[in-house]
């Protein structure tokens, strides 16, 4: 099971509504394309997910969590004792494989945009 690691730029999802954090959970569980259960999610196996789900804002730092190690390489996450990488450290990973143009010192929301952009480009 992930740990949360302090990140501030997946705090807003604490102030998500069940329904806004509807397509992120089902998208970190299941491959959209088949429908089928990913082998390396763990959400489903966290207490809190038992407990709560489908009212996702209660277990937030687990979808987090999720988010950090859905980043992650498996293997250093295991090296890592189940904690995965920064949000930002997974979007300028992404930003790099989509060869976006982007300043690392930039806010998230910055590089976000770009990213964006990009994908809107292509």
């Amino acid at each position: 099971m992930a740990t949360y690691r302090h990140d501030p730029d997946l705090e807003f999802l604490r102030h998500c509504h069940r329904d806004d954090l509807d397509l992120l959970v089902s998208v970190l569980i299941c491959d959209p394309k088949d429908g089928l259960a990913r082998i390396t999610e763990t959400l489903t196996y966290d207490p809190q997910y038992k407990k709560h789900k489908p009212n996702h804002p209660r277990y937030w730092d687990a979808i987090a969590a999720e988010v950090q190690t859905f980043g992650a390489n498996s293997f250093a996450t295991l090296l890592r004792w189940g904690k995965g990488v920064l949000y930002r450290e997974i979007l300028t990973d992404a930003c790099d494989k989509m060869k976006v143009n982007y300043n690392n010192k930039s806010s998230v929301e910055t590089i976000e945009m770009n990213l964006l952009m990009k994908i809107l480009e292509k």
